[in-house]
């Protein structure tokens, strides 16, 4: 038994653990930054323009959650065959994700296109703000199939652990949207002056020119997999019907998983105008000071899956609770980073007593309730998903969230009317009894599934 319970001590998988999270986690940080730059440009054109962008990007989100769920179905496959080294079945799984993906995008992109300023209307009433958002959402459509096809091949290639390259790849994207919505919103460099609709117009050439980069490395350095237009034109059902299976309770997860999350922004908004930007502060904090947790989450999923491929079941097993320890780990000092930084964070924003007082409350909350947020994260996006466990993860979510989580804090802040941190804990206790479903389901192993073989997988014992 205890040495089911130590963590590995073998180094060439620590290695292979740092050379996945580390850029990924530096890839996170660097979003966020941009994400930061994005703003504060915009912030500039007035409250209209940054409405406009902001309802734009909710709806892209959308697009985004649909899109994560296609890709990640493909990772688990992918994974899973490379573990196999099995690279011809890799090029299927990922011209199958392409079908899907940009088939959902493009499908997306057609309505979004044609009918912007219905979708804009349906989140706002602000006459100024739909039309800036129209014109906006208009050009930002254009990239939402160049996204397809980017994001597909990324993740795939995230799958067989080449993440240096996608890495490199999103920083000259972010670079180039950077200087690009600098130079349109703005009118720098002899560009046109264009506004908010000059940062849609940036995002779309800097997709283009992502999109190029990338075609270019598949067609002259990528030597381990290959995109070929025979498997894009035929269907293979032994590599198809798996997907499917993995895809649609995937996708169905993070299009819930969106939706039911802008549930607790709309409650604290409604209740609160300073909760409202004392919850966007927490929100934000929160994506900074877990890029490393979600970097070894990343990671989990990936060689998890490879394990599995590899047919050593008792190897999961082992790698997955060194993964547990090591996001514990991650979690207390990231949670101990929030907490000593928080200060620092406070200073940043220009907000009233008493909003800065509640925000204060929502970051000492983040920072406790860190380890579950951190451990829920691992389970269900790290080994349950490597693992091909999409079923439950479905089913356990969507329970957990839409029947606990936010009922609750509907109840907590509508009905008995509790003071704003007490709601604010309630968004945390998904977390909580999400992790606590995931920790049984990880200890039964019935969440270990070949799902590249058409043998039923038999789990094996938590005393493995």
């Amino acid at each position: 038994m205890k040495h089911a319970i130590q963590p590995l001590a073998d180094r060439s998988f620590y290695r292979s653990v740092f050379s996945i999270a580390l850029p990924i986690t530096v890839l996170n940080l660097f979003s966020f930054g941009v994400g930061c730059v994005d703003n504060v440009m915009l912030g500039q054109l007035g409250e209209t323009a940054m409405a406009a962008a902001s309802l734009g990007n909710q709806v892209f989100s959308i697009i985004t959650s649909m899109a994560f769920g296609t890709t990640i179905a493909a990772v688990t496959l992918i994974s899973q065959y490379w573990g196999k080294q099995d690279t011809a079945s890799i090029s299927k799984v990922i011209a199958t994700c392409l079908r899907y993906t940009v088939a959902v995008c493009a499908v997306a992109a057609a309505v979004v296109f044609l009918f912007p300023q219905t979708i804009i209307g349906v989140f706002s009433g602000d006459a100024a703000v739909i039309a800036a958002g129209t014109t906006y959402l208009r050009i930002y459509a254009l990239s939402f199939v160049l996204y397809a096809v980017s994001i597909t091949l990324i993740t795939s290639l995230r799958a067989i652990e080449n993440v240096k390259f996608p890495m490199l790849i999103n920083v000259l994207s972010y670079s180039v949207n950077i200087c690009l919505n600098y130079c349109l919103i703005f009118g720098k460099l002899g560009f046109p002056q264009m506004g908010v609709t000059g940062a849609a117009a940036g995002t779309l050439l800097a997709r283009v020119i992502e999109l190029v980069v990338i075609l270019l490395y598949f067609t002259f350095a990528e030597r381990r997999i290959t995109l070929r237009l025979h498997d894009l034109l035929h269907f293979d059902r032994r590599v198809e019907l798996p997907y499917v299976k993995q895809m649609l309770p995937t996708t169905v997860t993070q299009v819930l998983y969106g939706v039911g999350c802008t549930m607790y922004p709309l409650v604290f908004g409604r209740l609160d105008t300073g909760a409202m930007a004392a919850y966007s502060v927490a929100f934000a904090a929160n994506q900074l000071f877990t890029s490393a947790i979600f970097g070894l989450v990343n990671a989990s999923c990936v060689l998890t899956g490879k394990a599995i491929g590899e047919g050593d079941r008792q190897a999961v097993m082992r790698k997955g609770r060194t993964f547990n320890w090591l996001c514990v780990a991650i979690s207390l000092v990231s949670a101990l980073a929030l907490f000593l930084c928080k200060d620092l964070l406070l200073g940043l924003y220009a907000i009233g007593p008493d909003t800065l007082h509640i925000t204060d409350q929502f970051l000492v909350l983040s920072a406790i309730t860190m380890l579950p947020v951190g451990m829920e994260g691992m389970f269900a996006g790290g080994s349950l998903r490597g693992g091909g466990d999409a079923t439950f993860n479905m089913i356990s979510t969507n329970i957990c969230l839409w029947l606990v989580g936010i009922p609750l804090v509907f109840v907590a802040g509508f009905w008995l009317h509790w003071p704003m941190w007490a709601v604010f804990l309630c968004t945390k206790l998904y977390f909580v009894i999400k992790a606590i479903c995931c920790q049984l389901r990880f200890n039964s192993g019935k969440w270990i599934k070949d799902v590249t073989s058409a043998k039923k997988e038999q789990p094996i014992s938590s005393r493995a």
